[in-house]
């Protein structure tokens, strides 16, 4: 499964609808995924009830609720987190660095569950345990995926798995609902007239309405409603005891009443969610019984890319290799240290573009030009040049770097940076 996340910090977040089982406290998880790594995040969420998301976005400990326990783990380490009403172990993150990891490989990530507490395997290797032991035998697990921060990208899940209840066959159509605003409205507030198309509820047996809120100030999903046409059904967190801390992720659901199932209304409007205080809708679905799924297409805009030019940094030394921020004297030799890094291109595009060179010029003026394909068309390295910056006035400066591909019809990649010389 290719999963494409949009820029900034961007996330998608799988539910099972088989429920996770220990049996005799003993069970297993198992995703084979490049979420991970490099500078993204794999969460696998165990959490009683069955909600869409758990937690908080970009918080290293968030509030979990009650018996949720979360692996987290990224390239700073892998942490296990755990809600309260757990019958052992600490609260507090348990965090170990895991192994490195190849830029767009897949690796095998395991969370054990035994009577003693939770193990984390990544490639077989053990990575962290901890001592938490839950109190339920069942809980939904939840598959988390995390892009690089401030880019967009692609992931690749190739497998999961999981001790589980085998579930009875259930006919469920999923239909996207987007509501007339992605914000939580006041009790009394006008809402805009926008809703959903009636076509997928004729003819259900039942429906219901789930979204994900992330709470603001004052917000109380216990007591959020949904409007939907003319009707105002109560709407209640997915998870017991959900916390209600700003910045909280909560999924709520509401069940719709059967008169909404006939009728000739082309569409169902106003559709929005109500309660005090603040609170983004993060996402909207419908759940219908009853009816006949609609065939799946393929999603047009997971086209395949092109092959990508590493991403460049820069940092600047002294003579003897001590790093210098962005601040050199403009009197004496400096090294520039620049980072060809094919990481992030081979996780985005699927390939790195080989390059035959680098031109890198400071203020317009080409300084150096560096052929990289003498052995070879080459997809990243790490090269040191020395500069004089004599013919320079001292104060900020432009320095730029030109990547050109092996491939001389495609455009070279340009990335600058701003450096300052001090007398």
């Amino acid at each position: 499964m290719i999963v494409q996340l949009g820029c900034g910090a961007d996330d998608v977040v799988l539910r099972s609808r088989s429920a996770f089982q220990l049996v005799r406290g003993a069970g297993r998880a198992t995703v084979v995924t490049d979420a991970a790594g490099p500078y993204g995040g794999l969460n696998f969420d165990f959490v009683p009830g069955n909600p869409d998301r758990v937690g908080a976005r970009n918080t290293p400990s968030p509030p979990l609720p009650p018996g949720a326990i979360r692996v987290s783990i990224s390239d700073s380490g892998v942490r296990v987190i755990s809600g309260p009403d757990n019958a052992s172990g600490t609260f507090e993150p348990a965090t170990v660095q895991p192994a490195k990891r190849g830029s767009g490989v897949l690796h095998k990530f395991d969370v054990v569950f035994s009577p003693a507490g939770i193990q984390v395997f990544q490639d077989d290797s053990l990575v962290t345990m901890s001592e938490v032991v839950p109190k339920w035998t069942t809980s939904t697990m939840l598959v988390g995926m995390i892009g690089p921060p401030g880019r967009r990208t692609r992931l690749h899940l190739d497998a999961v798995g999981m001790s589980s209840v085998v579930p009875t066959q259930e006919k469920v159509v999923e239909f996207g609902a987007v509501l007339g605003t992605q914000r939580v409205l006041r009790p009394q507030e006008n809402a805009p007239g926008l809703g959903v198309s009636r076509q997928p509820l004729i003819g259900a047996t039942s429906a219901r309405l789930r979204t994900t809120v992330t709470l603001g100030a004052g917000a109380d999903p216990n007591g959020m409603s949904l409007q939907i046409g003319d009707r105002t059904v109560p709407m209640h967190p997915a998870t017991p005891g959900s916390p209600t801390n700003p910045g909280s992720d909560v999924t709520l659901e509401a069940t719709l009443p059967p008169e909404l199932f006939g009728g000739e209304a082309p569409s169902l409007s106003p559709l929005v969610i109500r309660g005090q205080g603040t609170g983004a809708v993060l996402e909207s679905y419908l759940e219908i019984s009853g009816t006949t799924p609609e065939r799946r297409v393929p999603d047009a805009r997971l086209t395949p890319r092109f092959a990508a030019l590493p991403t460049v940094t820069v940092r600047l030394r002294d003579a003897n290799g001590i790093d210098l921020g962005k601040t050199a004297s403009a009197n004496k030799p400096f090294q520039l240290e620049i980072t060809l890094d094919p990481k992030l291109a081979q996780r985005e595009a699927d390939d790195v573009m080989p390059m035959r060179g680098f031109e890198v010029y400071l203020n317009e003026r080409r300084i150096a030009a560096v052929p990289t394909d003498i052995q070879g068309a080459a997809t990243g390295g790490t090269y040191h040049l020395t500069v004089r910056s004599t013919e320079e006035l001292p104060g900020d400066q432009t320095l730029e770097v030109r990547v050109h591909p092996a491939d001389q019809t495609r455009q070279p990649y340009s990335a600058r940076f701003d450096v300052q010389l001090l007398n």
